[in-house]
């Protein structure tokens, strides 16, 4: 059986775990972006890696075979935590019908947090 039609006949709770476990195992991708990339620079860096993400529902596309999963990510620099800035964003994991994932519509933006 396909990946898409594994993921179909999934439970709502298999299905969230496989999800979760596929995200967090490529969200290098995220990191390795254009966009990303581009913000990434104006802040002097090379060294970030996502702390965070949070996928929403998954949007199954029967035509193309492909699970697209939107989500939001969180990232910070290795080398500048003592400055606390980050970069937010948003991106779709394309899971493809022969297992392959790639990221779409990567977004990125500057942010900054307050030390606790």
């Amino acid at each position: 059986m396909s990946l898409f039609g594994r993921l179909v006949a999934m439970s709502n709770r298999q299905r969230d775990d496989f999800i979760s476990t596929l995200v967090a195992g490529n969200r290098n991708y995220i990191v390795e972006d254009d966009e990303f990339a581009r913000c990434a620079r104006s802040m002097d860096s090379d060294s970030w890696v996502v702390d965070e993400h949070e996928a929403d529902e998954p949007d199954f596309d029967d035509d193309a075979r492909e699970v697209r999963i939107p989500l939001t990510y969180d990232a910070s620099c290795v080398e500048l935590d003592e400055y606390f800035e980050r970069i937010v964003g948003s991106a779709v994991v394309v899971v493809h019908d022969d297992g392959h994932v790639t990221m779409e519509e990567v977004t990125a933006e500057r942010a900054y947090s307050m030390p606790e």
